[in-house]
């Protein structure tokens, strides 16, 4: 016997059985009521045991839809947090460059005062009364109206002076210095 003959001899036996048992089945009553009162029993207990798994399944339903909105509460809670400490900071921040301009200004000033009182007490002052010790081209002191107005005109001009390269030193610290908002 080949192999195919095998597998069909088998194939055929199979079917036979299946029909012999079917047949056998269906032509004894007792053999199929007993068959379908199994078969409706395992249908009941089937829906029995699902109806007492029901309220458990509703709990745990319940649970999770608590949980997951314990979850979302919690999230919406930390990113309000988030965005306080946040602004917190960048007030802070914008406080601490507020202060930082502020100090800076004042160091300016004080830095402008300081180069102010140098260029000014490097100047000679006359005494008004009697001139300078220079003599005019005549050979005479010069009057103190002449040498107080020379005096004024130095005055003016290296304040002048100084006020350029204040503005010049000003824009370059502008230009270094970072910007705020």
């Amino acid at each position: 016997m080949t192999e195919e003959t095998a597998n069909k001899s088998i194939a055929k036996n199979i079917v036979l059985t299946i029909w012999t048992v079917f047949l056998w089945i269906f032509r004894s009553p007792s053999l199929l009521l007993l068959i379908v009162g199994a078969g409706m029993g395992y249908g009941m207990g089937f829906k029995l045991g699902m109806a007492k798994l029901q309220p458990q399944v509703a709990h745990a339903e319940q649970a999770l839809l608590e949980f997951r909105t314990e979850i979302a509460q919690t999230i919406a809670r930390s990113k309000e947090q988030e965005i306080k400490i946040l602004n917190a900071i960048r007030a802070r921040f914008y406080e601490q460059q507020t202060e930082l301009e502020i100090t800076r200004n004042h160091l300016r000033n004080a830095r402008n005062n300081v180069r102010l009182c140098e260029s000014t007490s490097t100047l000679s002052i006359p005494s008004p009364a009697t001139g300078t010790n220079e003599a005019s081209e005549s050979g005479q002191p010069r009057p103190a109206d002449e040498v107080l107005s020379d005096l004024a005109a130095e005055i003016a001009s290296n304040c002048d002076s100084e006020l350029s390269r204040f503005n010049l030193l000003q824009d370059w610290i502008n230009s270094i210095s970072p910007k705020t908002n």
